[in-house]
Formats: C-alpha cells, sequence, structure tokens
C-alpha cells in the first residue's frame, strides 16, 4: 500500500507539471517546439500509472496468499509489507519478542513460496 501511494503521489506530481506546460500549437518561436516537455511528461505519467496497476494486480495477489496464512502469520506479514511497520513496531503491538516476530515472518514466508499465487511476485518475497 506504501507504495502504491508513492506511485499515486508521483502521478499527481507529473499532472501537475503537465498542467503547468503548455502543450505546442505550432513550431513558431514560443510554440513548444522540439524542447517541449509536455510529450516526456505524458509518457512518464504512462509509465508510472502502468507500474501502479502492476503493483495494485499483485497486491490482489497477495492478499489472496495472505488468507492462507494462520491468523497471526498473516497479520504479521501484512503489518510489515503492506503497512510498512518495522521488525519493532510488530513486536511490541503484538506483545511478542522481536525474535519470536522474525521467526513467525520466517514461517510465513516458507509457506508463500510455496503458493502459487505468489510466482513471480517481488512484493513480499
Amino acid at each position: 500500500m506504501i507504495e502504491i501511494r508513492k506511485l499515486d503521489d508521483e502521478i499527481e506530481m507529473w499532472r501537475t507539471r503537465a498542467e503547468r506546460s503548455t502543450q505546442p500549437l505550432s513550431k513558431a518561436p514560443g510554440g513548444g517546439g522540439c524542447n517541449d516537455p509536455y510529450p516526456h511528461i505524458m509518457d512518464k505519467i504512462g509509465e508510472v500509472e502502468d507500474v501502479r496497476n502492476k503493483k495494485i494486480a499483485e497486491l490482489g495477489n497477495v492478499e489472496l496468499a495472505l488468507a492462507s496464512l494462520t491468523p497471526r502469520e498473516s497479520s504479521i506479514m501484512r503489518a510489515r509489507y503492506i503497512e510498512g511497520k518495522t521488525w519493532f513496531e510488530i513486536a511490541e503491538e503484538a506483545h511478542y519478542t522481536d525474535r519470536h516476530v522474525r521467526r513467525i515472518h520466517s514461517s510465513a514466508l516458507v509457506k508463500l513460496e510455496r503458493c502459487p499465487l505468489m510466482s513471480g511476485s517481488s512484493v513480499l518475497l
């Protein structure tokens, strides 16, 4: 989710730049021409949107894969990779030691590596 939010912010930044840029009407002086940033900006928006859409699709697979874990494993994986929490934050909230949280995490990773939904996904693995 954090990564998708960052991509949303980047798309918004590029859209703002596009609004500030004027699309050339002619090659006449002041009309833009070869140095016009507008086409580059629009290409960049398309590239970032493609990455964002891929991440959203992967996140759907991740949610399905997390459902195959125990509630404790799923909660730790979601906190770490979707919510972006640190190991210390997760341990503190779960009332576990940092070491115990990492053991649960390791166990969950082994299960997810076997999960066909996670094939080719870089979100968690």
